[in-house]
């Protein structure tokens, strides 16, 4: 029996394979599997379409160019990461603010001690709230329930501020009268306590320098914007309640 031969020499007579894979009607695939040196009856089983049959058959390749079809395959799948986005910043409290448009009812004031935040009502609504500076640690602000009994737009301290010698030179900028004495030709001035509100002995609400956290001898500090507020809007025996 004569092969077939092309133009250039070479048999164009199937290879014994593809002659196996056409007896029962391979498709390509198949054929492709066979000649790659699965048996004819896993190439069967590639037919029905199934992954693993079709991956099992990387086992009769090359190892080396199994090796790069399968990571092509894999990278396929995977996807790509997704930039992480962080998460938003909160946003900051303002130092103070005021509405008290359309709001009624009797003016009540609210220190909370662990916000640092001082609140005023009018009635049931929140008209203003600030920041604020309590006590600091051996000078905490007490906490309780209390009234606006004095009230002076231009105090001014007899325990707390300088003390000067006889020269006008400041000895004692942080001076406490309860400890510390004034030499002789010296003299004291009381620190200054714009628009103060005193609720409790000698503990009030007044103007001063509001850092983020409990700074003061016992008042409560507020900005003066603030300040001037609370003032303004409240009147002897204004209910005022220092919480923790």
């Amino acid at each position: 029996m004569e092969s077939s031969r092309n133009c250039a020499g070479k048999s164009t007579e199937p290879s014994a394979a593809r002659r196996r894979s056409r007896r029962w009607g391979a498709s390509e695939e198949v054929e492709a599997a066979i000649i790659f040196g699965a048996d004819e009856p896993f190439a069967k089983s590639a037919q029905i379409g199934s992954v693993a049959p079709f991956m099992t058959a990387l086992r009769f390749l090359n190892p080396c160019l199994a090796a790069a079809f399968a990571a092509a395959i894999l990278a396929a799948c995977v996807s790509p990461p997704k930039p992480t986005i962080p998460p938003p910043k909160p946003t900051p409290r303002p130092v103070g603010w005021w509405k008290d448009e359309g709001a009624q009812g009797p003016s009540s004031i609210i220190v909370d001690l662990s916000e640092q935040r001082a609140y005023f009502y009018k009635g049931d609504v929140v008209v203003g709230e600030s920041k604020c500076s309590s006590g600091k640690k051996r000078f905490a602000t007490p906490a309780g329930e209390y009234k606006v009994t004095q009230r002076d737009k231009n105090h001014v301290s007899n325990l707390y501020g300088k003390i000067f010698d006889g020269e006008g030179a400041v000895l004692i900028s942080d001076a406490d009268m309860g400890k510390h004495k004034v030499p002789e030709g010296g003299s004291f001035a009381g620190a200054k306590m714009p628009f103060y509100l005193r609720f409790h002995n000698g503990y009030g609400m007044h103007a001063g320098r509001v850092p983020n956290y409990p700074a003061s001898h016992g008042c409560v500090r507020l900005p003066r914007f603030m300040a001037e507020r609370f003032f303004s809007h409240s009147v002897i025996g204004t209910p005022v309640t220092v919480r923790e």
